[in-house]
This record gives structure tokens, sequence and C-alpha cells, in this order.
């Protein structure tokens, strides 16, 4: 399936990395469009990219237990991350 025809199912996704890869997605709209390409999503997909964890692992890793990809943006903002 191609990102394109990814994102048309997933609505509510706005980016998807590679884990321990270089490669990162963003929903089509223009850097800091109405895409959702925004600083902390691209560090959040960083994130998935150097340290090779889906959003449920890395929310864990962030504090936030039992919490998935809605979580991490809010909790890399509680640690001044973005």
């Amino acid at each position: 399936m191609s990102m394109a025809r990814y994102f048309d199912k997933n609505p509510n996704t706005f980016g998807m990395a590679e884990p321990l890869g270089t490669s990162a997605y963003y929903r089509p709209g223009g850097i800091f469009g109405s895409g959702g390409i925004k600083p902390g999503n691209i560090f959040h997909e960083a994130l998935h990219n150097a340290l090779g964890l889906g959003d449920d692992d890395l929310a864990e890793k962030l504090g936030v237990h039992g919490g998935g990809s809605a979580d991490i943006n809010p909790a890399l903002a509680s640690h001044h991350c973005i």
C-alpha cells in the first residue's frame, strides 16, 4: 500500500516513521500547513527513527503508562522537549 493510500485510510495519522531507519512520512498539506507537519510531530517521528520504538513503547518510555500515539506529543511538551 502506498503512503498516500495509507493516509487516506487512516485520517487520524499525521506522520509515520521507519523505526531505526531514516525515513519519515507526513500527511500531505505542506510544511507547517494543515497536514499535521508541526515541529512536535517531526520530533515525535524522529524519536521512532532513533529509538526504534512503536507508539505504545515510546509513550511508556516517556512515562505514559498504557498510552499511545496521541499521548506522545503532550508528554514531550510536559518534559519541555517541544
